[in-house]
């Protein structure tokens, strides 16, 4: 027997170098993190005036500017979990919103 149900989820695109993640958590540590373009994304904060040293140990304020400016978009995919079997995940639709 097989089950088909469908995850919504929201994507947060990177507004230098494109790279996505789930949430913006996640996007704030790829931003602080990065090792190959470090300085263009410290521009990138310095530009949203945030500095590298106000956001030691607290990434609350990089968050709030990334939920407002990283280009957020929708995901849905279809998991069909057949009776026994690990779920197979299908990309069925991808809606972006841009600002």
């Amino acid at each position: 027997m097989a089950t088909i149900r469908y995850i919504t989820r929201f994507m947060y695109e990177c507004p230098v170098c494109g790279k996505e993640t789930a949430s913006a958590a996640g996007m704030c540590k790829h931003i602080i993190n990065t090792s190959t373009s470090f300085p263009v994304h410290q521009n990138w904060m310095a530009a949203h005036g945030i500095s590298v040293i106000d956001i030691i140990g607290n990434h609350k304020p990089l968050i709030e500017v990334v939920e407002k400016e990283c280009n957020k978009y929708k995901t849905e995919e279809r998991v069909l979990t057949v009776e026994r079997h690990k779920p197979k995940k299908d990309k069925v639709l991808v809606v972006k919103r841009h600002k």
